[in-house]
């Protein structure tokens, strides 16, 4: 489908679909999710409309958010980045899950209802769910095993997710910024493996830009605009690895 085809409307529809399902827009996220789409020139007229507003990281980072949602911190950024690069960046196709989705490829969850940060990747031809975790405030080792640990506990209390896991369908990724710490979070989380869910690990370097202002100063917040902050460039990320 071209864009030529497509109305301005489902343009505007689209766009902000997808800033609510990821909480913010990011332009090289959102041009390849949304490839048929003119992103940019809709962002524009979603701006000038005032449905969005675009707001400047002090990493240097332009983002966006529907008018009368709160401002990023620098955590949320941060985790935000790391769902879209996951979920968006690189050919990755592992859209965010919604209701409508969940009750559609996983009706016997759907009565339950699900957080957020949850997606769907197709795996054999099988649709698979996971759940996306961010390193934002980086932790130990030992601390995000710990967590992941508690987190699968807490799914296999329902009949829906221990069956997820005994056909393998369900997973849990934890995106880092570092390669050197993946290297050490996956033989770590590898003893999980025995519960049935899949754990992986993904790396996105960019992160660490984002990181770093957290790491800084507590008190720093999104969106405050600083003079010559460097413009973030688009770095590839590593594929996910179990």
């Amino acid at each position: 489908m071209s864009s030529s085809v497509i109305s301005q409307k489902q343009s505007d529809s689209a766009v902000l679909r997808h800033i609510r399902r990821y909480r913010f827009g990011i332009p090289e996220f959102l041009a390849r999710d949304l490839p048929d789409h003119p992103v940019d020139l809709t962002l524009g007229r979603l701006a000038r409309r005032r449905c969005i507003r675009q707001e400047l990281h002090s990493s240097g980072l332009t983002y966006f958010r529907v008018t009368g949602d709160r401002m990023a911190s620098d955590v949320a950024l941060t985790r935000a980045f790391g769902v879209m690069d996951f979920c968006c960046g690189h050919n990755s196709k592992r859209p965010l899950i919604d209701h409508s989705e969940l009750q559609q490829y996983f009706p016997e969850l759907y009565r339950h209802g699900l957080p957020g940060a949850h997606y769907m990747s197709v795996m054999n031809g099988q649709p698979r769910l996971g759940h996306v975790r961010v390193d934002a405030v980086p932790s130990r080792i030992d601390r995000i095993v710990s967590r992941t640990c508690q987190l699968i506990e807490r799914y296999q209390k329902q009949l829906g997710f221990r069956e997820l896991m005994a056909s393998r369908q369900f997973e849990i990724t934890y995106v880092v910024a570092a390669e050197q710490k993946a290297n050490r979070l996956r033989p770590a989380l590898a003893a999980l493996s025995t519960s049935g869910a899949i754990v992986r690990v993904h790396v996105v370097p960019a992160l660490i830009e984002l990181i770093s202002p957290i790491g800084s100063s507590g008190r720093n917040r999104a969106g405050h605009r600083t003079p010559a902050a460097p413009s973030m460039a688009a770095r590839p990320s590593h594929h996910s690895r179990p």
